[in-house]
Formats: structure tokens, sequence, C-alpha cells
């Protein structure tokens, strides 16, 4: 049993979407047992989520380990002050980050002196959306253009329904509801860098040192809901779920099921941080001159580095 420092408060979760693991620990009580509330906040932009961190409007974020590095190690980043970011629970490894084209776009290379779509140009997908299309042969504002236009919810709604741009890379269930909708699906950051962490949870240190009983409970009800998803038995249960989303009849459903339970791809079952994982989007943006100093990757993303802690997932294993 987790202790709350101020069990009346909520903690407040800024995501990109909703995973399965999040509805599944809200409806079923998950964070009840453990004596907190979650109000998940809709986030528009990385930049948006991690000024709302700073300043304490956000407890936690669902966001990249890329950007929670942009804005540790960078004193230019968007907000232009450093936030003092960790994760410190593994969430998704990307949940099918793929580039989706408008219909008639058949390849990569059709993307040649178009417009290409983007949270923000030093984001964190954005490494991995340049490094795609870098080896395809194309060169970030020589052969295509970009665009910023918000997380990936905002991005799937500008895209749908406007021509501003012409590909974007999509993911959280939104790839596959372009998809179905007539867009192209072509090739995914798993062609680049695999593994590959997509989301984690993450707070300020000073959030995490002050509330880790919270936290602790956090995981813990996370934990809990992510390995209830998996159960095989619980299918059908989690597939009602998805379906309370707007627009998600069942077939799109058993879709969206198969993403968010896929080795590698999908929800990360004991919600730990694989160090790989994270060197491998670091690297991305080590490559493409995203780090303004000397920034050893290898060492921030051992365990023991500045970058995540794991000691909070290591105490609730240790409780059971």
């Amino acid at each position: 049993m987790w202790i709350m420092v101020n069990p009346s408060t909520p903690v407040r979760l800024g995501c990109f979407y909703r995973s399965l693991p999040m509805m599944v620990a809200q409806q079923n009580g998950y964070f009840d047992e453990v004596g907190i509330e979650v109000e998940y906040q809709q986030v528009t932009s990385s930049t948006q989520q991690f000024e709302y961190l700073q300043d304490g409007r956000y407890d936690v974020v669902q966001t990249s380990p890329d950007n929670t590095a942009n804005y540790r190690y960078n004193d230019g980043n968007p907000i232009g002050t450093r936030v003092d970011g960790k994760g410190f629970m593994g969430m998704d490894y990307g949940m099918q980050l793929i580039v989706v084209a408008r219909s008639g776009i058949e390849s990569l290379g059709q993307l040649r002196g178009r417009t290409v779509a983007v949270d923000a140009p030093a984001s964190g997908f954005a490494y991995a959306l340049y490094e795609i299309l870098e080896r395809a042969g194309l060169r970030r504002d020589i052969d295509y253009s970009v665009v910023s236009a918000g997380g990936v919810y905002d991005r799937y709604q500008a895209f749908v329904n406007s021509d501003e741009f012409d590909a974007t890379l999509l993911s959280g269930g939104f790839e596959t509801r372009a998809a179905n909708a007539g867009f192209v699906m072509l090739d995914s950051v798993y062609d680049v860098a695999n593994p590959y962490l997509g989301v984690w949870g993450a707070a300020t240190t000073s959030w995490l040192e002050g509330s880790r009983d919270t936290a602790e409970a956090l995981v813990a009800a996370y934990r809990s809901a992510t390995r209830w998803c998996f159960e095989p038995g619980n299918h059908e249960q989690c597939l009602d779920l998805l379906m309370q989303q707007p627009d998600t009849p069942r077939g799109l459903a058993e879709q969206l099921y198969d993403i968010q339970l896929r080795e590698g791809v999908g929800n990360v079952p004991d919600v730990g941080i694989e160090p790989e994982a994270v060197r491998n989007v670091l690297r991305l943006r080590e490559k493409f001159g995203g780090f303004e100093g000397d920034v050893d990757v290898e060492a921030v993303t051992a365990p023991g580095g500045d970058l995540y802690d794991l000691s909070l997932l290591r105490a609730v294993e240790r409780a059971g």
C-alpha cells in the first residue's frame, strides 16, 4: 500500500493519446486500489507538454525519451530553459510509429519535392522521420520540406482534413485509422532503430522526490493494468474498451488491440526501461546534431545515468 502525500490532488498526466493500459487502469479501478486519482490531459505538442511540466501544470508526461533528453540537456530547446525531467516507467515501443502518406504516394522516394509534417523540427519522432527518409536518399530541407503540425492527434486531424502536407509519422492507432481511410503506410521506425522506446512516463526530479509515494503508486497501478491487458482471457473486455472510443467499430478495435500487444511494437509488458531501446532513440538525435554540447549517450542511457530512474519500478516489484 502506498501512502499518499496528498490523496485529494489528482496526478495530472499530459498525454498524446490514451493507450489501452491507461483506459484499463481507470476503468478497472487500478488507480483506486492504490489510492490515487489520475487526470489525463490532452497534449497539443511536445513544446506545450514540457512548458506545462516545467511550470507545474503537469505532474507526469507520456513522452519520448528524446524529448526528455532535449529539454534536459539543451539550453536552446523550444521553451528556452532546461527541464530537469527523468523517465521512470516504460510505456510503449512506438505503437507502430510509421510514415503515412497520401493516396498515390507508394514509396518514400515519391516524397521528393514534397512536404512532411512533424510535431516540432527538433522533437523526438522528427529525428526518426529524418533517418527513415535519409535512408531512402532524401535529405532534409533539400529534397523535402518540413512543417510543424503538433502532436500525433493534431497531425492526424490536419492530415485527414487538409492538404497542408503530404506525409507524416503517425502512431498510437492514428496510423491505422489513416490507413483505413485510404492513406498509405510506408516505412516504420523499426526499419532504422530496433529496439526503440516510443514513450515513457517522465516527471521532474523535484516531483519524483517530493511525491515518491504517489509516483510508486502510479507505477504499480499502470503495471497491473498493463499486465491485465496481456492476459488472453481479457481480450473481449479490451475490445469493449477500445470500442468506447469515437468511430471505433469492432474490426478497427481488433486491429488496434493487435498493435497494442505486439511484441517490440506495442505496450511494454513489465513497464521496464530497456537501455538499448533508449540508446537507439538518442543516437538519432546525436546523428542529426540535436545536442548543443557533448552528451555521452552511452552514459546517460545506462542504468544509473541521469536520464531515467528505475528505483520506483524496483520498489513496486519488491512489493509484489
